[in-house]
Order: structure tokens, then sequence, then C-alpha cells
């Protein structure tokens, strides 16, 4: 968990530390970013909880009859708790990263906000994150896992190219004993479940184009530490539901993969601190509905977890040296 950022009173940034939630079938009048644009009106069509986050599809229609969607996001939680440091973290880093990566993908970014909802309201992209290819269209989700790798190792190579302004502008420092000296701009989000390729009109996914998306916060810190976040969670994709995938364990080919194209961006010790952190994660993070959920899911992590961390690690120490 990240910490609060210190907000000085009457910052109209600041939002409450709780807010009703998003609901399907409501109207919301959002401003504009940055200030001074005009004011729209949006229809939220759906909603979707997330563990940490509500998501949901709005559609803004203009007088001339035009309907135009948009990605809508709130940082409420399951349990209903609000995260306002989340919802400055995620806006600034889905803005920076719209500036400095927008030439090596599509990024994305905020154009209106509700302060007093945690609400952000990005232009909407029509896009096939891996983790719902490989669920629902495998065959799909092969055809574009190579390209969407290279993808991957391009934007590696712009965060570890960024220019000194930016290194020095402001943007909290992760130091690593680590640290091979290859200082790079780190996106939290930058995980392969949070990107794909953009669809194309036809509903089919276009593989030598990648979209990036909830980015979350940016800080500086060792390059590694941007591969190994990108590599693991290729190691994490069969991890929860379906069951028989999740029993599975980590999937060897994608690794071997996945480690041939990250390899120039990853160090030992970069993937292995990267692994105990979804280690530790995924023992902490148990958030369901009811005390029978919550039940079923600590056993699963206590259980079906373990044995998928260990053959994740193992593989790990048998082949990244």
């Amino acid at each position: 968990m990240n910490s609060n950022k210190e907000i000085a009173p009457g910052d109209t940034r600041t939002p409450a530390a709780t807010c009703e939630p998003l609901l399907a079938g409501r109207e919301y009048r959002v401003d504009p970013v940055p200030a001074g644009g005009e004011v729209i009106s949006l229809s939220c069509t759906s909603v979707t909880q997330r563990n940490w986050s509500r998501v949901g599809v709005g559609r803004h229609a203009a007088g001339d009859g035009g309907v135009t969607p948009y990605f809508l996001k709130q940082n409420i939680d399951r349990s209903g708790r609000a995260h306002p440091d989340h919802w400055l973290e995620e806006r600034e880093g889905a803005e920076l990263g719209f500036e400095l990566l927008g030439a090596a993908a599509t990024i994305p970014r905020p154009v209106f906000v509700r302060p007093d909802l945690l609400l952000s309201v990005f232009d909407f992209v029509a896009v096939a994150p891996m983790n719902d290819l490989l669920r629902g269209a495998p065959e799909q989700f092969e055809r574009c896992f190579d390209p969407v790798l290279q993808g991957c190792a391009a934007l590696l190579e712009k965060l570890g190219s960024m220019p000194d302004r930016v290194r020095t502008a402001g943007l909290p420092r992760k130091v690593r004993p680590y640290d091979t000296g290859r200082s790079a701009i780190l996106f939290r989000g930058l995980e392969f479940r949070n990107l794909g390729p953009p669809l194309h009109p036809d509903g089919s996914p276009e593989p030598g184009r990648l979209v990036v998306f909830d980015l979350g916060q940016a800080s500086i810190g060792p390059l590694e530490d941007a591969g190994a976040r990108l590599f693991v969670s290729i190691g994490m994709l069969n991890w929860g539901r379906p069951l028989g995938r999740f029993l599975q364990g980590p999937d060897a080919s994608l690794m071997r993969r996945a480690y041939r194209v990250l390899r120039p961006y990853l160090s030992p010790a970069a993937v292995r601190a990267e692994l105990d952190r979804n280690i530790w994660q995924r023992q902490q993070e148990v958030p369901a509905s009811g005390r029978v959920e919550y039940l079923l899911k600590r056993v699963g992590i206590d259980l079906i977890g373990r044995r998928y961390f260990q053959a994740l690690s193992g593989w790990v120490e048998q082949h990244c040296d």
C-alpha cells in the first residue's frame, strides 16, 4: 500500500474519504481536464466492481445527436472504502504515461474528473486485454503474445531512455540494493494484465499495436524493476479463475518466451524481489462479499496458491541467471 499524500486544506483536487459508489443508470456531471473547458453530463451504462476500484462505461450525448463513449474508474474498493491517494496517483501516472509513452503505445488519458466521487473519466479505447484473451480466446492470445512481448520491450527501452529533466521532476525514488545504474521511469501498474492489442472494428485484435491502461503511480528506480514486474506478471497469468488454469500453475512455455525477449531488462535479484512482493500481496488481498466466499478464497490462497508460487519460484531459480 502506498502512503497517503498530504493534501492542503481547500485543495480542489481533494476528494472526500468516503463517497457514494458509481451506479449504472445514473447521470454524472464531470469537470474537464485541464480545467477551463466544458463541463459535460455522462450517463453511466455499466459498472463492474474490482478488488480496488469500480470501473464502467459512460456515454455523453452531444447536441448534434452524436454519442461519445468514455471509460470510468472510481477508486472505491470492494469493501466500500475510498482511496483518495490512489485517485491522485493514478491520474498523474496516466497523464505522465500519455505524455512520455504515447509514441510507443496508446495510453488512455484522463479527460474529465469528479473529485467528490473519486471518479476519473478516460478516453475510451477498445482493447483486448491479454488476460482476457488467454481465458476467452486462447488462439487469439497465442497469435498476439509475441508481438505484445516485443511491444513491452519497446516500452522498457523507452522508459530507460527518458531525459534527465523527467527523472528529476519530483517523482518518488525507489532505492534498491540491486540497482545497476540503469535508471528509469517506473509505473506501478505496468503489468501484462493491463495491456493488450486494440480491437479492430470487426472485433478482432490487432497484434501489431499496443494499448496500456491502469498505469498507476509513477516513480524513479532501476529499469530492472520495470522489467521484473512485466516478467513476473506473465508468470501470474494463470492465477485465479478458472480453477483448472489456477491448478496448472505458471505456464513454463510463456515464461521461456518472455524471458528470451525481456532478459536485457532483468536481473535475478529484481525478479526475486518482485516475486516476493507478489507472494506478500496475494496473501494480504482476500476481499470477499461474505464469510463463505472469504473462507473459500483463503483456502485457495493457502493451498493452491502456495503450490503455484513454489512452481514459479522454482522456474525463476532454475532459469534466471
